[in-house]
């Protein structure tokens, strides 16, 4: 009953949103028409999205795993990365297809214990979005150069911004740098602690990963980067519906804001809620049809992460031990 009542409620929030969008004039359906205008453009979207950005996504996975002394083929992981981005694209939110490549990760390296293999996951969606914080960060400051009177109007996203972005980068550091006797000291705590199996297993792999520094800090370089590649989808598709697109630096520290929205579980893909962010966030950096260009990337990101189903249904899962670790 409750799960029925949950996803009454999501689609009740989706629809009332859309009809919003719809109502108010900030999203206007014709302007779809630009897919079968400009097929190519479209297609080059998707393109895009198949090659740099789930690849660089499989190539940081990869990193963490090596990092974490869990060692999986650059094949492997790519692979699993579609299969994941499928079900992110037809499961709510953006992050719980995570979940099933985590299944199938567990499947093929049974014997290192399912708790470690997950917090690769989780490891790897936290440095993701930490090398998104940092690449925002680096357009912003330039945009203090380039575009004063803008950025500050968008003064408090930027400083959001730098305040997570401090944070992350002054943890990252504390995590692979620390003294041995403040991770023995937090080891000793985790030991008394109720959730003491799955605390050792996470103190587990921060020793692990501080083995490592290079690997992390190149998984975090990749993050940036692919934030980049985004930055630029969504630079591209403002200059297809706008003669004159919005400043680089706009969109570099907006786009970050509202893919951070998009990661609640509310719709598949964040549809409809991130049609709404996006709307308000570019709205107020003045630029228009923000429903528009997030619908349009949206749209190019679904189509390729559709593709995933087909690995899917191809990809022959391995038989599961009799007991995993």
């Amino acid at each position: 009953m409750k799960k029925v009542v949950l996803w009454l409620f999501k689609l009740t929030l989706v629809v009332g949103i859309f009809y919003y969008l719809f109502h108010s004039g900030r999203f206007d359906l014709s302007s779809m028409a630009i897919v079968y205008q400009r097929p190519r453009f479209f297609v080059a979207l998707v393109c895009i999205n198949l090659v740099f950005i789930v690849g660089l996504a499989a190539w940081r996975w990869k990193l963490l795993l090596t990092a974490l002394n869990l060692p999986l083929e650059w094949s492997k992981a790519l692979l699993l990365t579609f299969i994941g981005n499928f079900f992110n694209a037809v499961l709510p939110g953006s992050v719980t297809g995570d979940v099933l490549k985590g299944y199938y990760v567990v499947r093929l390296k049974p014997g290192e214990g399912k708790t470690l293999l997950f917090l690769s996951l989780i490891a790897d969606r936290l440095l993701g979005f930490v090398g998104f914080l940092w690449g925002a960060l680096l357009i912003g400051f330039w945009g203090w150069w380039a575009e004063p009177a803008l950025m500050a109007e968008l003064h408090l996203y930027f400083w959001v911004i730098l305040g997570l972005g401090l944070i992350s980068f002054l943890g990252l550091c504390a995590l692979l740098y620390a003294p041995p006797f403040v991770l023995a000291l937090l080891h000793r705590w985790a030991g008394r602690l109720p959730l003491k199996n799955f605390l050792l297993k996470v103190m587990e792999s921060l020793e692990r990963l501080r083995g490592a520094p290079k690997l992390v800090w190149g998984s975090c370089a990749l993050s940036v980067l692919n934030y980049g590649i985004i930055l630029g989808m969504f630079w591209l598709i403002d200059g297809a519906y706008n003669p004159a697109p919005g400043p680089f630096v706009a969109h570099a520290v907006l786009v970050v804001t509202g893919l951070l929205v998009i990661t609640l579980p509310l719709a598949p893909g964040g549809m409809g809620v991130g049609h709404l962010a996006f709307a308000l966030l570019y709205h107020s950096a003045g630029i228009e049809q923000g429903a528009e260009i997030f619908n349009l990337y949206f749209l190019a990101l679904w189509v390729g992460n559709l593709c995933g189903g087909i690995f899917y249904l191809l990809y022959k899962t391995p038989s599961p031990p009799d007991q995993w670790a």
